[in-house]
């Protein structure tokens, strides 16, 4: 039976299921098709650039479509810095990448991208790793 926002309900929910569904079949054939598309004369910034494109299109008519409203002002700074800095590097560096390394190599290194991020918040943020911490980094091990 199918639950429509009842969290305490231990049926699935098919928009959530349907979600992380697609999420993991886009996601884990995107490195595949980045090596194609760069073996088919695709530089690493036209690359970035058509999936920020395509990503852009979907995201807005998904946020139209729900009504979403605007982040408050003070964060659109924040916002901004993560959006022409943070995320296109990556992106780039990643395209880069693949141009040179096997798609399995490269789906390796970014499953265990847990690991690197529980690893900066406890050195730069004094964070303390909690048992389900270790746990989660033990299984981002496992899965790479």
């Amino acid at each position: 039976m199918l639950r429509e926002n009842h969290p305490s309900s231990s049926t699935i929910n098919l928009p959530v299921a349907v979600a992380a569904a697609g999420t993991l079949v886009l996601w884990s054939s995107a490195f595949v098709a980045i090596r194609i598309a760069a073996a088919n004369g695709f530089g690493p910034i036209e690359l970035t650039l058509g999936r920020f494109g395509i990503a852009s299109l979907v995201l807005l008519a998904a946020s139209w479509v729900r009504g979403t409203k605007r982040p408050p002002r003070r964060e659109w700074k924040w916002l901004a810095i993560i959006g022409l800095i943070g995320v296109p590097v990556y992106h780039v560096a990643l395209n880069t990448g693949l141009r040179t390394v096997d798609a399995g190599t490269v789906a390796m290194i970014i499953a265990t991208a847990p690991v690197y991020t529980a690893a900066m918040a406890v050195a730069f943020l004094g964070e303390r790793l909690r048992a389900s911490g270790w746990i989660g980094i033990a299984i981002s091990f496992s899965g790479a």
